[in-house]
């Protein structure tokens, strides 16, 4: 598969080996899901199913239970169809599946995506709190969909890496904390900051600064990033991720969500 380094070099411009590769990931993904995120009502239980709690039975029950009250009939049975066949999947797959549904989700009217994203965040509240998956997967959303129902801005600025340093750390710390296993996080996150500054004291943000709110106002300050230093950022991610030389599945999920929330999308699939 395509090395992270590759993947966000593609960024926003896959490659024939990224597309080779997602069409990899995308065999290895049940077909009924894969079919149900070829239409609007489908797409929009896939969704859901990927919010739905899997580890607090009560919290799943009442997400259920909203479904059921609050959206179209039939919503509520079709999202635990599709919540049973996730379990064995990868966050990899997953987020396949969401960029699989946005072609079908396009079709939505604007009343209809403002009941599905109000839905999406109704869900992802219900634990009362929002983990990396949960938020990476509205970004995606956001990116690939909000710009059709919302008013269009710019998708780049014209702020500087040096001058929202702080926010470029706390992506990297964000990173190094959450993506090596339990192993010392300093290295990984050194690796990172070598890309961004020539200066090799900047301070890791601690396990509380890393927070998924925090990450979120992040991201929202860097979308005034130029291009260019958009692409600097990613390097820098890349550095960090790649120290430990694997990608786990929480760093695919921030990843993810990072470039999403800068407007430069990944390929289809990154590994």
């Amino acid at each position: 598969p395509p090395q992270p380094k590759e993947v966000l070099r593609a960024a926003g411009s896959p490659t024939q080996a990224h597309m080779e590769h997602a069409r990899q990931v995308i065999a290895e993904t049940p077909q009924s899901l894969l079919d149900q995120v070829r239409e609007p009502f489908g797409a929009r239980c896939v969704v859901y199913a990927l919010l739905l709690d899997a580890r607090d039975k009560t919290v799943r029950e009442k997400q259920v239970a909203f479904l059921d009250q609050q959206t179209e009939s039939g919503t509520a049975e079709e999202t635990d169809k599709a919540a049973s066949l996730l379990p064995n999947l990868s966050s990899e797959q997953k987020f396949a599946l969401v960029e699989l549904a946005s072609p079908a989700l396009a079709h939505l009217s604007s009343g209809q995506y403002a009941t599905f994203r109000g839905a999406v965040d109704h869900l992802a509240a219900a634990d009362e709190r929002l983990d990396l998956f949960e938020w990476s997967l509205r970004k995606v959303i956001d990116h690939d969909l909000g710009r059709r129902f919302s008013p269009k801005r710019p998708p780049h600025g014209s702020a500087s890496t040096h001058r929202l340093l702080p926010n470029c750390l706390l992506i990297l710390g964000a990173l190094a904390r959450h993506g090596q296993g339990g192993v010392a996080p300093e290295p990984a996150f050194r690796a990172g900051t070598s890309a961004l500054t020539r200066k090799g004291d900047a301070r890791m943000p601690s396990a509380e600064e890393c927070g998924v709110a925090q990450l979120d106002e992040a991201v929202n300050r860097l979308e005034r990033l130029t291009p260019l230093d958009k692409r600097a950022l990613l390097e820098a991610c890349e550095r960090t991720i790649t120290h430990d030389g694997k990608t786990t599945d929480v760093e695919v999920q921030i990843l993810r969500g990072v470039a999403a929330g800068l407007s430069c999308p990944l390929p289809p699939a990154t590994s």
